[in-house]
């Protein structure tokens, strides 16, 4: 029986809440105040960056519990 169980279980929690993150939400404040317009534009780079870095984990989990993935291999991080 154990030959035919899967090798994985369920992809980690914080990986499932960093992808699905909402986009920080601009204000008015980064049309006139540099200051507040590269600190908007900082976030977003960053949201950005955790968005990928967990569906590369997401991926490299999903890989290793042996989902078909035909044509396609996971981005190194």
């Amino acid at each position: 029986m154990s030959a035919c169980a899967g090798s994985g279980g369920y992809p980690p929690l914080a990986d499932l809440r960093a992808v699905t993150e909402a986009k920080p939400v601009p204000t008015d404040e980064i049309a006139t105040d540099p200051v507040a317009e590269a600190s908007y534009n900082a976030s977003v780079e960053s949201w950005g960056d955790r968005i990928r870095s967990a569906g590369v984990r997401l991926c490299k989990f999903f890989d290793e519990t042996g989902m078909p993935m035909p044509g396609f291999d996971c981005p190194d991080p």
